[in-house]
């Protein structure tokens, strides 16, 4: 089984997703930062550092909100060798300040940045890689919570 950790970038007016690369599983599809937690590291160090590497973006432990294990928890990746992979999905969402907008950094995988209203999520449902499109309703409450905050 792979742990690996999915985080939604959430300012008052919406989350950015990026758009996967043509070159990769799942092409043109929206997606969030994240990837494989380490054997000795823990979700929230791996939260940090792989929001850091896909995004330029350094974050501290209180812009970190666990919202859970994926419900779509296992999933498979079909590998060239015809056999799949089990992925362990946890989410996290961070809440940017102000100035922090992502970088594309991981050209390979990523075609573009996207600041994704709240109230628009509900459309790219059918245009997402798996286990994100549950999460939007919570997403959408934490959004209304960040704007009350402005």
């Amino acid at each position: 089984m792979i742990r690996v950790v999915s985080i939604f970038p959430c300012t008052p007016d919406g989350v950015y997703l990026s758009r996967r690369s043509h070159r990769v599983a799942f092409p043109d599809m929206w997606q969030t930062p994240g990837g494989k937690i380490e054997p000795a590291e823990t979700q929230e160090s791996a939260v940090i550092r792989e929001f850091e590497e896909e995004t330029g973006i350094s974050l501290d432990i209180g812009q970190l909100h666990y919202l859970g294990q994926s419900p779509v928890m296992v999933w498979h990746e079909i590998v060239p060798e015809g056999r799949s992979r089990d992925y362990q999905v946890y989410t996290y969402w961070v809440h940017l300040r102000e100035n922090e907008v992502p970088q594309l950094i991981e050209l390979e995988k990523q075609g573009s940045w996207h600041l994704v209203p709240y109230a628009d999520l509900d459309a790219l449902t059918s245009q997402s890689v798996p286990g994100l499109p549950p999460w939007f309703p919570e997403l959408r409450e934490i959004g209304r919570q960040l704007s009350a905050q402005n």
